[in-house]
This record gives C-alpha cells, structure tokens and sequence, in this order.
C-alpha cells in the first residue's frame, strides 16, 4: 500500500497549480486532509465521503479494490460509494496546499444481512432484527451502555424495579427518537416476557445476565 500512497503523493504534486513554486514568498500552511465518512454500510447502502473541511487547494481520490460504484464529485471535496459485494474497501485520500501534501487511508467494511439465529439468545437476536429496522450505531451504542450500567447496580430487587428504571434510562438516551426504536424495544421486551412466563427472569442474577446480553446484542449492532 505505501508504493500507492507515494505514488499518488507525487501525481497530486505534479498536478497541483498551487504546488512546488519557488516564487511563493508566504509560508505554506500545511495540507491536512479532514474525512466525515462511516466505518462500515450494508451492500447496497449510499455511503457519502466528505473531505470539504480539508485544508486543500486540490485533492486525488483512490479505492482499492477499484468499483464502477464509485463517484467523485464537487471538484474533488465529496465522494459517494455503494458496494455489490461484502468486504473491506480502502479509500485513498490526497490533498494538496502550497508545498505540503497530506495522504489518509480510510477502510470502509460492508457487511452482509446476518443469519437468522439458531439459538434463543438475545444477543444474537438483536442484531438480526436492527438489520431490518436500521438505526443509528451511536445510538446502538448509548443503549448498550445503559443495559450494562443497569446490570451492575445492587439495588433492584424485583422485576418491576428493573423496568421501570429501564424505561427512563432508555428514555432519556433516546428522547424523540423512542418511537423510531419501537420496533426492536418491543421485540426485546417480547424476549423478557416469555424468559419470565419460563420463569427465567426472577432472581437479580438472571436479570443481570439478560441486561448484560441485550447489551452485548446492541453493541454488535454497529
């Protein structure tokens, strides 16, 4: 990858109206490229890629592996990308200003639709049905986070103290957002429901284990 890396270097300095002048008395300031884009997407996902917040006066664009999917646009500040297959894709990212150039590399993993689960776990449930109803990883994130909180304290004792503070953390983590989350909300208090009706979900010990494995299902869901 660094022979691509230097050689895109050199193109970007060659090309640039602005670079390499021996008659520019102003000290440069320095090339850095600035890059809003995900880790991963789905196959098939718009994925945009932005770098307008670059300090640059031209940049050059390489994906690797090379994709027809695959448009820069906006005088080179902006790109989008959609995969057909799974894998990682790097994206290769020069700019130029002055007399300095700056490269970045950025990997983008597309993801493929998970199996249906074979097992009863809600950790490996969860996931599965967020591919469906797809919502924010920072948000997957946040929830997560709340369910292991909550499966650490000491001081629920019943079933009902569990959820009532479930349902203001999680109320609180996503606001106007609640109803978006429905969906999945629902499907896991679904979960809860028949794990109690077996009577699984009695003990602080098993509902601790059920508030550490939905919080596992979320923090894959990213």
């Amino acid at each position: 990858m660094k022979p691509i890396i230097a050689s895109l270097a050199l193109l970007i300095c060659l090309t640039s109206t602005t670079l390499c002048s021996s008659d520019d008395v102003v000290t440069p300031a320095e090339a850095k490229v600035v890059l809003v884009a995900p880790q991963s997407c789905r196959i098939g996902e718009l994925v945009r890629l932005d770098v307008s917040a670059s300090a640059a006066a031209s940049y050059k664009w390489l994906l690797v592996p090379e994709s027809v999917d695959f448009l820069v646009y906006d005088s080179g500040e902006r790109a989008v990308f959609s995969a057909r297959t799974s894998g990682k894709y790097q994206f290769i990212i020069a700019v130029a200003y002055k007399d300095t150039v700056d490269v970045v590399t950025h990997t983008i993993t597309v993801k493929t639709p998970p199996a249906q689960p074979a097992t009863e776990l809600l950790s490996d449930w969860i996931p599965y049905w967020i591919w469906n109803y797809p919502l924010p990883p920072d948000e997957c994130m946040s929830l997560s986070e709340s369910f292991a909180a909550i499966a650490k304290r000491d001081d629920l004792k019943t079933p009902q103290d569990w959820m009532k503070v479930t349902i203001a953390a999680n109320k609180e983590i996503l606001g106007d957002r609640t109803s978006a989350w429905a969906p999945i909300l629902n499907k896991i208090s679904a979960g809860m429901k028949k794990r109690a009706e077996m009577g699984e979900l009695e003990t602080v010990e098993q509902h601790a284990a059920t508030w550490n494995e939905i919080a596992e299902g979320l923090r894959n869901c990213g």
